[in-house]
């Protein structure tokens, strides 16, 4: 999911999030697996499951193929482009300042951790490098 291809964020719900980060973990899962092990622990419906997969569907983040009588559901966004894409977005709702934008990622990395202030120091770094140097 690239700025280009998805100038939106689509909205996602707490169980959304929950069925996206199992099939980023198993791949490929039917409704009836997704609910065996997202949904009967919360006591979800299969038919929540089910309309929850066909909304992720098209929200284009899933896609999915005919299997007998069922469909096979697999993520088509990792989490790492989900993640940039919702930043993105929330840093355009809230303003249109870049400084402002790349502030409060930084201060979003260091209420992590000096860990994650570090790791992100050095993930600019090999963005930066390649590019050619920077911009």
């Amino acid at each position: 999911m690239t700025r280009q291809s998805q100038p939106h964020a689509p909205r996602l719900g707490e169980l959304e999030i929950s069925v996206l980060e199992h099939l980023w973990t198993i791949d490929t899962a039917t409704a009836k697996s997704v609910h065996e092990l997202v949904g009967r622990g919360r006591g979800i419906g299969l038919n929540t499951i089910q309309s929850t997969l066909d909304r992720l569907y098209r929200k284009n983040l899933l896609s999915r193929r005919k299997v007998g009588r069922a469909f096979c559901y697999s993520a088509v966004v990792t989490r790492a482009s989900l993640l940039a894409s919702l930043v993105a977005e929330a840093a355009l709702r809230l303003g249109q300042d870049r400084s402002m934008a790349m502030s409060a990622l930084v201060d979003a990395a260091e209420q992590l951790d000096e860990a994650a202030l570090d790791e992100l120091e050095h993930l600019v770094a090999s963005r930066k490098s390649a590019a050619g140097g920077g911009r």
